[in-house]
């Protein structure tokens, strides 16, 4: 084995899928010790471990003793926590062991996570190793959940976290939140870390993926949507999230983000809504201290407010949102989140706060009103068929559901069902 030259013992390395990074020159003889990679880690050995008897390079990566121990947590951050997760702490001294604690930043939200290097890299089903009890699983994972179900229920052929699309890069899946073959619809939910330059590039080639394929790609932002204002997006003929979906989805509630929510000008009320939890939890957290009011608190809730129809004629007006809602059968919440969003539709009416309306301080602008203009509906031959109010009338009319009708008339899809619609 002695005579082996440099060239053969890296041959020899490549048999068991690592290669040599040290230069010729460190290599003297069996017993030199050199610097390795599989890809994506890195290491180091003795020559001889390697011709004499078959190595367990995983063992060496994350040990103390490992140079390249910093190096390969770092790699481990970025390609197995999507660079969701910063190390604060030092490695590799004497005495670090894989159970000393070590201090993880979130890059999301600043939380400091203290977890050993062995449970961070913990997966299985019940080890989800280093993650942010705030960030993960909690505000787009709400949004993604309820919308999952939603297609499950009414799509047809849906497959959510679909891993068809594989990272030509890495080799890496990477999984699309909701994909509807039957529609041929895929879905990325995005929120704020979505914008992260890794994570975009990520999406970008999902999108390009699935375009590729011949599918319709959303990746609309969460930004300020409620769950119900991100459903509608896809479904707007929703008026409510039904009661059979499941939205429980993390015991703890993100302080830090409710916190942030309520600074930001909103109600307590507007601020459950939108992170989907009873309004008592916010309360409770606000007389415990978890939470505190913003100064110069107002509540909306006791806001005077203004309904109109859907021409924007006056109907009626009310002392406040709960009367609103107790005389129209219509959500407060519904009412609530509609003009916190500056939509001001909900439920087929305009909601307008009387001092805004008394003033004509507000624009209807309403993303929903362009499925309330006529709607021609045609055959696959472009013969005219009938005209519609609107897009549900012919909704109801021709059993397809109103977002594809928008697609159609957009131009994005050609027909559905043997039938095309234009506007009339």
């Amino acid at each position: 084995m002695s005579e082996l030259t440099f060239q053969e013992i890296k041959n020899k390395f490549l048999e068991y899928g690592c290669t040599i990074i040290s230069e010729e020159k460190d290599y003297k003889d069996t017993k030199s010790v050199v610097s390795i990679t599989d890809g994506t880690y890195k290491g180091i050995c003795i020559v001889g471990n390697v011709l004499y008897k078959r190595p367990m390079f995983k063992r060496q990566w994350f040990s103390s003793r490992n140079p390249y121990l910093k190096e390969n947590i770092q790699t481990f951050l970025k390609i197995e926590k999507d660079d969701n997760f910063k190390l604060k702490s030092d490695v590799g001294y004497k005495g670090f062991n894989r159970n000393t604690i070590l201090d993880f930043e979130c890059k999301r939200c600043g939380e400091i996570i203290k977890m050993s290097l062995f449970n961070a890299r913990r997966k299985s089903q019940q080890h989800k190793g280093l993650t942010c009890p705030y960030c993960d699983g909690t505000l787009e994972s709400q949004h993604a959940l309820v919308l999952k179900q939603l297609f499950l229920h009414w799509g047809e052929d849906v497959v959510p976290e679909d891993k068809s699309c594989i990272n030509p890069h890495t080799g890496a899946i990477l999984p699309t939140d909701i994909v509807d073959h039957g529609q041929k619809i895929a879905i990325e939910v995005q929120s704020e870390l979505h914008l992260r330059p890794a994570q975009k590039e990520r999406d970008k080639i999902k999108k390009e993926y699935w375009i590729n394929r011949g599918y319709t790609f959303y990746d609309y932002f969460i930004e300020d949507k409620t769950v119900l204002e991100y459903c509608q997006l896809f479904f707007p003929e929703l008026k409510e999230i039904p009661k059979w979906v499941k939205t429980n989805i993390a015991n703890k509630l993100n302080y830090k983000l409710i916190q942030k929510y309520l600074d930001q000008g909103h109600s307590v009320q507007e601020t459950a809504l939108f992170f989907n939890v009873n309004t008592h939890r916010i309360y409770d957290s606000l007389h415990s201290g978890n939470l505190h009011y913003p100064d110069n608190y107002y509540d909306r809730d006791k806001t005077p407010i203004v309904q109109l129809d859907k021409h924007k004629n006056y109907i009626a007006q009310y002392s406040c949102y709960a009367e609103a809602s107790e005389k129209t059968g219509i959500l407060r919440g519904n009412i609530i989140s509609c003009i916190n969003s500056k939509y001001y539709y909900a439920n087929g009416f305009y909601w307008i706060p009387l001092h805004d309306y008394e003033t004509g301080n507000y624009s209807i602008n309403s993303r929903l009103q362009k499925y309330y203009l006529p709607v021609n509906v045609y055959d696959t031959k472009d013969n005219y068929l009938f005209t519609c109010d609107d897009l549900y009338e012919a909704k109801n009319k021709t059993n397809v559901p109103a977002f594809i009708i928008m697609d159609i008339i957009k131009g994005v899809r050609g027909s559905r069902y043997g039938y095309k619609f234009k506007y009339a």
